[in-house]
């Protein structure tokens, strides 16, 4: 395997674990907005 095959198979590989990680991100927001929605339901209903 030539250098530049290399650094083109390890550019699409970081390509997409930096995907993966925006997803990920992206379900944690919207994980931690779920939990203060509910947090305060919670709250306004005590």
């Amino acid at each position: 395997m030539t250098q530049l095959e290399w650094m083109k198979l390890t550019q699409s590989q970081i390509q997409k674990a930096n995907l993966v990680q925006q997803r990920t991100g992206k379900q944690k927001q919207l994980i931690r907005r779920a939990i203060n929605q509910n947090h305060l339901k919670t709250l306004s209903l005590a």
